[in-house]
């Protein structure tokens, strides 16, 4: 059996004579690196994707937290406008308004993507304009009044019922956003282990 073995592998060889083979083993070896380089350049190619994909992620996060704040300081720098009547409430009143239009245009671009994100955005937009129109009005009544009324306390009221359900839509995009994170950050795992073999 061995004599066999041996006499196969010397008439290989011979058959095969050594300039033949080195040609032949170095084309192989070219073939199997172009197609290793391949693939690995598309691992990392999809690894980078989901790399934007996550940071796109923690972006919208951060931006339902910034709405959140802008929100949150609207009803306060109102409020102490209307407790000590100093212009710079007014004035930070008014920086917050336009920060929180920013982030609002901020977020709708960040889910552009995402159509059910983008539903939540215009509804976070639409309930956050009604709740500064609240505000704005009862801005204009203490104006006109230079005292808090009841009408003023009543917009108030209705304004705190609208942040409210403005924190429910924000939390309802942060709940979605970490779902997706999770499923984004598996995949990029994967991407990076198969790019690792």
């Amino acid at each position: 059996m061995k004599e066999f073995r041996k006499n196969t592998i010397e008439q290989f060889v011979e058959k095969l004579p050594l300039e033949k083979f080195i040609p032949a083993a170095f084309l192989i070896f070219l073939l199997c690196f172009i197609v290793l380089s391949l693939i690995t350049y598309n691992n990392i190619d999809i690894y980078k994707n989901s790399l934007f994909l996550i940071d796109n992620t923690n972006k919208v996060l951060k931006k339902a937290d910034d709405i959140n704040h802008h929100l949150s300081t609207l009803q306060l720098k109102r409020r102490g406008y209307v407790v000590r009547n100093e212009s710079k409430y007014l004035q930070e009143y008014n920086s917050s308004k336009l920060s929180l239009s920013g982030s609002l245009n901020d977020l709708k671009a960040l889910t552009s993507e995402n159509p059910q994100q983008q539903l939540e955005s215009k509804k976070l937009d639409s309930l956050s304009n009604i709740m500064v129109s609240f505000l704005d009005s009862s801005l204009v009544l203490f104006e006109s009044e230079k005292k808090a009324s009841e009408e003023q306390t009543r917009l108030t009221l209705l304004s705190q019922d609208y942040l409210d359900n403005c924190e429910l839509v924000t939390s309802k995009i942060k709940a979605n956003e970490l779902e997706l994170l999770n499923s984004r950050q598996d995949k990029s795992r994967s991407n990076l282990n198969n790019t690792q073999l």
